[in-house]
């Protein structure tokens, strides 16, 4: 006969353990109970506790501090009475198993023999035991009645057993979880569980009490922590795209709900990134450190220029963040029409545009749980009624579209910038962009297509078109240069985006100074200036036809360690124009030269040259007077000078604009002199065996009455004359 025991439930005690080299401690809970087959006599309760530590296995992290659970189920479970037969009698013993946690990830629950020993023992050792269900030897799968005879096992299920219910061997020990129940929130509510035995003995068995102490001991569960940083969109796309899933932001170790919607991975929960630390382009979508500030959305102070942020006491709603803050610095300005190129999400993520917004209107599950309203005027608005949600597209200079949840439903507007709205930021194809070279009338060469990979940044496939008579001076999204230019090989950033797009680069041409004639400077405007290429440093010019001359509007800046051919320069024959800088004292009989180190200035003032410098060598002695040569490209040379000369034909006020934006002043003695204030210009002209002439402009007219020191450093423009 089998007969149950006593029905009295006990909870285990808690115990607070700490796992060795994992984050956060855990509670555990095991309770021990017995179970008892018996034949004629009473079986006596046999109960014991167990403290169980599970080893997480490698990079095992437990979910959050202080994790616990709670478990419950009779000290005692006995088989009710049967009477055993030649073929074998069976019997079941069930009760009811309750589970409680606090941790979000779930938890494990396990079963087990508490000494190892998995078989039904007799009180009398004389007796054989009963054997587990051997599940080496295929014994799984089992049904009540197709148990062998003289073996027991157990079921987990959630409903009484009936006679389909199948049987499994019992643990020896905790090394396999029976249970495992993953999640994404603490349960609400109790889980519950039927624990089950079945057992088949048949008319070999002796008469007795057969028991044995068995242990449930369940386990918040190790959860490896995911980086939202290091989730992929691969990663996200394999889970079921209406299943939440806990990733960690490592900035602040604030834990995110995200899914995969509609070809991108969004957070279902609002970013609460708080204010008052620095956020890197490691852990953060910004290009370059930026400091994000803890300035909160203040009274009345609708301002665009500084990034403000108020993060609300209820955990759900998150942050509230101004434009400027959303777009970690990028977008602060009212007077623009600008699309937000970087922002506060996680390295990876972004801000949805307002397509992909639009895209998502049908999802409300992902949105509908957060009724985070908006910030304004020191206040929270419309909490309980509406989300609404930044996106990194511009309406117009002062609004940015949104999107907003309200009644139930999704929908895209706009909002001033100043708002204080909530954030969202999504993962998704980056796609690639690519930039086809357009040769814009070449007339030889090419240059191959370039793909860069979104939130990346390459330089420009170097151009390899030629075009006859002109020199390639770079690239333009549009094909008459009225777009966005980039010089030759130039880095170009992808910004985040959706999807594969193509851009086409038009090659843009120039005649290079030394091929541009003058009767083509003098078909041009006589106020209009035109850029021409020097092929010897790729410097660009501004040129005019002036007084019957093609003049340079801009300041030679030709830098020296070069040798000069006449193939691209007014001289003779080969001369190497030498790396020697201006000082004190400087001589006739050397060239030097010295370039603003100023970087304002650099380009604006150009090169200070003394006039053996500038003369190519011509004149470097007393003995020497006028110049012959020059350091000016080829096919242009110095004005002359004095009176009724080139520049003399250019003096007073009718042509100061070509040259009144450059107060270059002049070198001496190693300093620089007068910039801002006045400009010097050498001439060809010598006045005497010791001094140039040259041109000054002195604030309001050019002059060309003047003469200096040759060891002076002066600025050069050339000329282009017939």
């Amino acid at each position: 006969m089998l007969r149950i025991h006593g029905n009295k439930f006990s909870q285990s005690k808690l115990s607070r353990m700490s796992w060795p080299g994992l984050a956060g401690t855990i509670s555990c809970c095991a309770l021990a109970f017995a179970i008892g087959l018996m034949l004629f006599p009473s079986l006596p309760q046999h109960t014991s506790a167990y403290d169980y530590d599970p080893d997480p296995g490698p990079g095992g992290v437990v979910s959050g501090t202080g994790a616990s659970v709670g478990i419950s189920l009779p000290t005692s479970i006995d088989f009710a009475d049967v009477l055993p037969t030649p073929s074998g009698a069976t019997t079941t013993a069930t009760a009811n198993l309750t589970i409680t946690t606090s941790d979000s990830a779930g938890y494990s629950l396990y079963l087990y023999s508490s000494d190892g020993d998995n078989s039904l023992r007799p009180k009398i050792s004389s007796l054989a035991n009963i054997s587990t269900i051997n599940a080496t030897a295929g014994d799984v799968g089992l049904t009540l009645s197709s148990l062998k005879p003289n073996t027991w096992g157990y079921n987990l299920g959630t409903e009484a057993p009936t006679d389909a219910t199948t049987y499994t061997a019992v643990p020896t020990d905790k090394s396999t979880p029976i249970q495992t129940k993953d999640t994404s929130a603490t349960n609400s509510a109790n889980d519950t569980y039927t624990l089950s035995f079945g057992a088949k003995v048949d008319s070999t068995i002796a008469s007795g009490a057969y028991s044995n102490a068995l242990t449930v001991a369940v386990v918040a569960e190790p959860r490896a922590i995911i980086y939202i940083q290091d989730l992929t969109l691969a990663d996200c796309q394999s889970r079921a795209s209406d299943a939440d899933f806990t990733v960690t932001d490592r900035r602040d170790d604030n834990d995110y709900t995200v899914r995969y919607i509609n070809g991108a991975c969004w957070m279902t929960q609002n970013l609460r990134l708080s204010g008052g630390q620095t956020l890197t382009s490691a852990d953060s979508n910004v290009a370059s450190s930026w400091s994000f500030p803890s300035t909160p959305l203040a009274n009345s102070s609708y301002s665009y220029t500084e990034p403000q942020v108020t993060i609300s006491s209820n955990t759900s709603y998150g942050g509230y963040y101004n434009f400027c803050a959303a777009s970690a610095g990028t977008n602060c300005q009212s007077s623009s029409n600008f699309n937000t190129t970087y922002d506060i999400c996680p390295r990876g993520w972004r801000l949805p545009t307002n397509g992909e917004m639009s895209s998502v209107t049908s999802y409300t599950s992902a949105f509908s749980p957060v009724y985070s309203g908006r910030y304004y005027n020191g206040s929270i608005y419309d909490t309980g009624s509406y989300g609404i949600w930044w996106s990194a597209t511009a309406s117009s200079s002062s609004n940015q579209h949104r999107l907003n949840y309200y009644s139930g439903s999704l929908g895209a507007s706009n909002i001033d910038k100043y708002y204080g709205l909530s954030v969202r930021c999504i993962r998704s194809n980056p796609g690639t962009l690519t930039i086809n070279f357009n040769g814009n009338g070449s007339t030889g060469g090419s240059t191959a297509s370039q793909q860069i990979a979104a939130g990346n940044t390459a330089s420009l496939s170097a151009n390899g078109f030629t075009r006859t008579g002109y020199a390639f001076t770079g690239w333009n999204t549009a094909a008459d240069g009225s777009g966005t230019s980039y010089a030759d090989g130039a880095d170009y950033t992808v910004t985040p985006a959706t999807g594969d797009a193509t851009i086409t680069l038009y090659a843009q041409w120039g005649p290079s100074i030394q091929d541009f004639t003058n009767a083509q400077c003098q078909s041009l405007a006589s106020n209009g200036n035109y850029t021409v290429y020097d092929i010897r440093d790729g410097s660009d010019y501004t040129v005019r036809y002036i007084n019957g001359a093609c003049w340079m509007t801009q300041n030679l800046r030709l830098s020296g360690s070069r040798t000069l051919t006449p193939s691209d320069s007014d001289v003779d024959s080969n001369w190497t124009f030498p790396n020697n800088s201006l000082t004190s004292g400087d001589s006739y009989t050397e060239a030097r030269y010295a370039i603003s180190d100023d970087s304002q200035h650099a380009t604006e003032y150009g090169g200070y040259y003394n006039y053996c410098a500038a003369s190519a060598g011509s004149v470097c002695e007393q003995t020497k007077m006028d110049a012959t040569q020059s350091i000016c490209p080829k096919g242009w040379k110095l004005p002359t000078g004095g009176s009724d000369s080139q520049q003399s034909g250019i003096a007073g006020t009718s042509y100061v604009d070509a040259f009144s934006p450059v107060y270059s002043g002049y070198y001496r003695d190693g300093s620089l002199y007068s910039p801002g204030s006045s400009g010097y210009w050498w001439s060809a002209t010598a006045h005497n065996s010791f001094n140039q002439y040259y041109l000054y402009y002195n604030g309001s007219s050019l002059d060309t009455s003047g003469d200096y020191n040759r060891n002076n450093g002066y600025s050069v423009r050339c000329i282009r004359s017939s």
